[in-house]
């Protein structure tokens, strides 16, 4: 469920890569892209795990002429794994949103250079933004509060 264009509820399919909405898939693609050596896994807890792209590949990666794909659809994933209302299930949305929350940073500048209208309904990222400026510091909330403002002003919601 997301927020509609004219800013009522509405049912929407995720469209993003299959590999990340399946989770053996996605399990099965992150333990052959560490067999290739092509991510580092560093698994600090149980439930914690951080992977990191081999630098050389990462470089292949970012001067490949289809980088905006890949741009685009990092900002589908962490948009969408983003706790949307944290009064539902506060403790599950807290340690979600702060496990999540220096994605959302990194992927935040991206929305400048996407097309959102192809990737997402402005009104659903306007959400996010406003549900995360609930956490950090004070200087994100700013941050993240213009760039909803922003994303409102070049692309009316509900008009």
């Amino acid at each position: 469920m997301t927020w509609g264009e004219n800013g009522e509820v509405a049912l929407q399919n995720v469209n993003t890569v299959e590999v990340v909405q399946n989770k053996k898939m996605c399990e099965k693609a992150v333990c052959d892209l560490h067999q290739l050596k092509a991510i580092h896994l560093d698994q600090s807890t149980i439930k914690t795990r951080y992977i990191s792209v081999d630098p050389q590949l990462l470089t292949r990666i970012t001067h490949d002429k289809d980088h905006m794909r890949w741009k685009t659809e990092a900002v589908k994933v962490v948009l969408y794994a983003f706790p949307m209302d944290r009064r539902l299930e506060p403790l599950y949305s807290f340690s979600i949103a702060t496990s999540i929350l220096p994605l959302l940073k990194h992927v935040l500048p991206f929305l400048e250079e996407i097309d959102i209208q192809k990737a997402l309904p402005a009104a659903y990222v306007i959400e996010v933004c406003l549900s995360a400026s609930y956490y950090s510091t004070l200087d994100w909330k700013s941050t993240v509060i213009a760039t909803a403002e922003s994303i409102g002003t070049r692309f009316p919601v509900g008009v």
